[in-house]
């Protein structure tokens, strides 16, 4: 049995999605997830303040409610959990902690634990992680710094090449299981 650490947003939920569509119907743009370049959505007008503090809005609203999961992402978390603990690391402020929680049980995703924390790199230490699956590069190099094999969710704002042996990259939930069975 391996301790698995999975994030929420990117990687089993789809927020970048709604704040696209959220961010597009605001201002009048096309922006599509291919154009999110980086790990924060910073265009011209609109910087990191700006973002910050629309994820902070977001975070009171209910968003996280009603999210589109990542393709297969449920069903899989829930055949890995047969086998493997599941502890759901991801950073959330305010509602979006209530909101998180309600998304994970209103779909029926089996989960041993919930950290809600920007420090993901420790909690993967404190709970003993045998692996992480991850959607920022900054929280994937900091995982294996820790010694946690890290799979990085193939997302267009972590394009970056990684030469390190404990971020291995993959692109969908079925590559997942298939590495983790």
């Amino acid at each position: 049995m391996k301790k698995l650490g999975i994030d929420m947003d990117g990687v089993i939920c789809d927020y970048q999605s709604y704040f696209i569509d959220d961010f597009n119907n605001r201002f009048g743009s096309k922006y599509t997830l291919k154009d999110w370049k980086d790990y924060y959505f910073v265009k011209p007008g609109f910087g990191l303040e700006e973002f910050l503090n629309t994820i902070k809005g977001h975070s009171q609203t209910g968003v996280w409610r009603n999210l589109n999961p990542i393709n297969k992402s449920i069903e899989t978390i829930n055949r890995l959990s047969e086998n493997n603990s599941i502890h759901i690391i991801t950073h959330k402020i305010g509602k979006a902690k209530e909101d998180t929680i309600y998304w994970l049980n209103s779909r029926n995703v089996t989960y041993d634990t919930i950290s809600f924390t920007d420090k993901k790199a420790r909690a993967g230490y404190v709970l003993e992680l045998d692996v992480m699956i991850e959607d920022s590069i900054q929280n994937a190099v900091h995982m294996a710094g820790t010694g946690i094999m890290t799979l990085l969710y193939n997302r267009p704002w972590n394009q970056e090449k990684i030469d390190n042996h404990l971020i291995q990259r993959v692109h969908s939930w079925s590559q997942i299981e298939k590495i983790l069975s």
